[in-house]
């Protein structure tokens, strides 16, 4: 049985169809990423997210310390709230840095790979951790 059934409980239709619907959505875009900082437990990430439907969106941001103590590791973010429902302009995330094993001085690359009805291309920008 594939299509489920039709009618009332006494006179039920099994149905042998299947309904499809095409899911067309363009994958949200993510640009113009930067990263500064304060201190390596309160970095600010600033990224661009764009999407042609205008759909919310959600990230996902990973990470790769210079000093070889991470290679795509997720990061530590100060809070998760700000990667999800995200609507298309200048996004900006906040990231524990420190709690991830970067320090100031640390040359970081900062990747983040935006999700909306399908998975968006990820884009890096290095930089170095500043105190």
């Amino acid at each position: 049985m594939v299509g489920g059934v039709t009618g009332t409980m006494a006179t039920n239709t099994v149905l042998d169809t299947i309904e499809v619907f095409q899911f067309a959505n363009t994958p949200p875009s993510v640009s113009n990423v930067v990263v500064s900082s304060t201190s390596p437990a309160n970095a600010l990430i600033k990224f661009d997210l764009a999407d042609a439907e205008g759909d919310c969106s959600f990230v996902i941001v990973r990470f790769t310390n210079g000093n070889g103590s991470a290679t795509g590791a997720f990061a530590t973010l100060v809070t998760y709230q700000e990667t999800v429902n995200l609507a298309p302009g200048t996004i900006s995330i906040r990231w524990n840095a420190a709690a991830d094993g970067v320090a100031s001085g640390n040359n970081v690359t900062v990747q983040i790979i935006p999700i909306g009805g399908s998975m968006g291309g990820p884009v890096s920008s290095a930089s170095t951790m500043i105190n």
